[in-house]
């Protein structure tokens, strides 16, 4: 095999696994968002509560994306 074909195929496959972790990376953003929103408000139960569910849905999302 010539260097340059499993160069190629490398550069593919980390776009391809970069682009998969954009939704959990998304999510990332959003959980640190939505739970300092709860936290500013004193409301631990309700942040705890926020980030178990996203928690749940990233899970759920990439279990949906890996298929």
């Amino acid at each position: 095999m010539d260097i340059y074909y499993i160069e190629y195929l490398n550069t593919i496959t980390k776009s391809v696994g970069n682009f998969i972790n954009i939704p959990g990376n998304s999510l990332c953003i959003a959980a640190t968002a939505a739970v300092g929103q709860y936290m500013g408000k004193g409301d631990e139960d309700g942040a705890g509560k926020c980030l178990s569910y996203i928690t749940k849905l990233s899970t759920f999302l990439l279990i949906i994306v890996g298929m």
